[in-house]
């Protein structure tokens, strides 16, 4: 009896062993599926990306940086809070209309969290600009796919002097009046505690792809 049971039990133990492997191959299948799509972009194809990217960025800050300079001076921080959250979106959006992209800003610290929350990958970004800046890296604009007919382009935005009048430290380089103002218009504002170069943020923009080819 002992000598039939024999080979039957190695065909069992044979059989688990196959199904094992089996079921290990299907879940690693199953993980590769998981990971999604690339988001490299062909080198080539990337460096026109990011020179797309670095010319409307910059653009868009020259005019705003003007426009944010004229409301400074026209009325003082009040007036330049409520144009750098509010008045500056439409401006930004001729210009991306202009462009044949999106482009908005985004922060971890928000003043107007309404139209600046950002996305799980624009946080993801953030975060890793903020580990490199610790770290003392230079932070470089990112270019990469979204979807095969997509590119997302993403660059820091670091403070400049101009930024310390309505993002500075309370007390020191953004006053208690115009922090009382800021505080006036925007009660949850986070938007503030900066220090000359510290990462504000960044612009977030996504393009067609086959608008360079």
């Amino acid at each position: 009896m002992g000598g039939r049971c024999l080979p039957m039990l190695k065909q069992i133990a044979l059989m688990k062993i196959k199904l094992f492997f089996l079921f290990a191959l299907s879940l690693a299948i199953w993980a590769g599926c998981q990971t999604g799509p690339s988001r490299e972009l062909p080198p080539e194809e990337r460096e026109q990306y990011l020179r797309k990217g670095q010319d409307i960025t910059k653009d868009v800050a020259v005019i705003m940086s003007t426009a944010l300079t004229k409301s400074l001076n026209d009325g003082g921080v009040g007036r330049a809070a409520q144009y750098c959250s509010f008045m500056a979106i439409p401006l930004i959006d001729t210009l991306a209309v202009r462009s044949g992209v999106s482009i908005r800003r985004t922060s971890t610290k928000l003043r107007n969290a309404k139209n600046d929350t950002p996305t799980e990958r624009e946080l993801a970004v953030l975060n890793q600009y903020a580990q490199q800046k610790a770290a003392g890296q230079e932070l470089q604009p990112i270019a990469e796919l979204i979807d095969p007919q997509t590119v997302a382009y993403y660059q820091p935005i670091l403070v400049q002097p101009l930024c310390l009048n309505c993002h500075g430290i309370p007390g020191e380089t953004l006053t208690d009046a115009d922090y009382d103002v800021i505080k006036y218009l925007y009660p949850q504002d986070e938007a503030i505690g900066y220090n000359l170069d510290d990462l504000r943020g960044i612009w977030s923009m996504t393009m067609p792809r086959k608008q360079i080819q």
